[in-house]
């Protein structure tokens, strides 16, 4: 009897070696307490703030383009600048960003969507060109006042998250991403909706076009689209008092708030629905 194994292990060098960044590929000993830089340049990046592919950054590149997301998510999350060979590489071959799987860019999406860092990620990702790959909608809509807006949405929710005001909620992210554009197919920019007949299946399918050919569990499309239904109910303050029992009630009031602090600016708003919730009726 022969054993098959799909997998051969190394030693932590060989794994290092096989890592996409410098600054990825540095190790911690615990028992001797002193990190272990096997490829010799990761602590001197990781010091610097530079994003070095590990060997020939053509290989790289191409052996997974996807590390060209993840190596424009650390200049973005920590303002780190990409070395002049590793630019170029990535440059050259953005388009095979293309041919990675669907539910791969999908994940990438979902956890930038999920980080405090998503407006500057995005923004990279329209300076460098892959937007266009990534989420085509964007791109094409990129100089428009509703995704202007988008940004803000999420800056403000990235704040409020670093602030701890609010947890990391991907699906209050992709719901802010959405509000701009529906407000505009559906309603008036900056102003909301008016609640009717079919409405959550055309925000499903706005939902679909703007995050397209990406796409998300079908539990946290649900969320994200139950947090825009109740964004006109809340706003008007004529919502039933069970709207307080909706499990997606605590997230639809903070993507109220965040609106309320870019747009509306109304005191009471907040202060109404925190009563609410307090039972001062």
């Amino acid at each position: 009897h022969k054993e098959w194994r799909d997998n051969i292990f190394g030693n932590s060098h060989e794994d290092a070696w096989r890592r996409d960044f410098t600054v990825n590929a540095i190790f911690y000993d615990p028992v001797k307490q002193n990190f272990l830089d096997f490829t010799g340049m990761g602590i001197t990046d990781l010091e610097k703030g530079i994003v070095r592919c590990i060997g020939n950054p053509e290989e790289r590149i191409t052996e997974d383009p996807v590390r060209i997301i993840r190596g424009l998510k650390l200049c973005a999350q920590y303002g780190f600048e990409i070395d002049s060979e590793t630019e170029s590489a990535m440059t050259r071959h953005i388009e095979l960003v293309s041919k990675c799987s669907i539910s791969r860019l999908s994940l990438e999406v979902q956890k930038i969507l999920h980080k405090p860092f998503s407006h500057k990620i995005l923004q990279i990702f329209k300076e460098y060109g892959i937007l266009k790959v990534v989420l085509p909608f964007l791109h094409y809509n990129w100089d428009t006042p509703e995704t202007k807006y988008m940004l803000e949405l999420l800056e403000e929710r990235n704040q409020r998250l670093l602030k701890g005001c609010y947890r990391d909620s991907t699906s209050l992210a992709i719901a802010g991403c959405v509000l701009p554009f529906a407000e505009k197919r559906f309603g008036t920019p900056f102003q909301l909706w008016e609640h009717r007949h079919g409405i959550e299946s055309s925000l499903r399918k706005l939902l679909f076009e703007i995050f397209y050919p990406c796409s998300f569990p079908k539990q946290l499309t649900v969320a994200s689209v139950l947090i825009l239904l109740l964004q006109p109910f809340l706003k008007s303050l004529n919502a039933k008092k069970s709207i307080l029992r909706n499990r997606r009630f605590p997230t639809a009031k903070e993507l109220l708030i965040i609106q309320n602090n870019l747009k509306w600016h109304d005191i009471e708003l907040e202060k109404f629905w925190t009563e609410q919730i307090a039972g001062k009726y």
